[in-house]
């Protein structure tokens, strides 16, 4: 909730560039053009994540689907970077599943 180089406090109600490094940063420090450009509600939804439980996120959530699709594919890049390889989608988790 904090910019990774002035260190101001990022504000909800503002977009942030999420970094290659997974860090953030606000607009006024952002030196080069992000392709991850996180939105005020994108950011209410990951702290939705962190706060409440599955089936409660996923209540109140219902009516963003593709800002949820966004975080999920955010959340997965991080993953796999901490990991240091790509992790497995769901297309194959399901496949499995029913085998």
């Amino acid at each position: 909730d904090h910019c990774e180089v002035c260190r101001r406090k990022l504000p909800t109600e503002e977009n942030v560039s999420l970094q290659i490094n997974f860090h953030l940063l606000c607009l006024n420090c952002q030196k080069t053009k992000t392709r991850w450009l996180i939105s005020p509600e994108e950011r209410r939804i990951f702290i939705s994540a962190q706060k409440f439980s599955p089936a409660k996120f996923v209540e109140r959530t219902a009516q963003n689907q593709a800002e949820v699709k966004e975080i999920s594919f955010i959340l997965k890049r991080i993953i796999s970077n901490i990991l240091g390889k790509e992790i497995v989608g769901e297309k194959i988790l399901l496949a499995n599943a029913t085998i």
